[in-house]
C-alpha cells in the first residue's frame, strides 16, 4: 500500500510540473503541504 501511495504522489507531482495550470486545481482539492515537497 505504501508503494502505491508513493507512486500516486509522484504522478501528481509530475502532473503539476508539466501542467502548471493544474496546480491551482490540486491546491483547491488537496493540502498544499503535499505540493511543497
Amino acid at each position: 500500500v505504501g508503494l502505491l501511495l508513493l507512486e500516486t504522489l509522484l504522478l501528481l507531482g509530475y502532473f503539476a510540473l508539466f501542467h502548471p495550470g493544474n496546480q491551482a486545481v490540486l491546491r483547491w482539492g488537496k493540502s498544499p503541504t503535499i505540493l511543497h515537497k
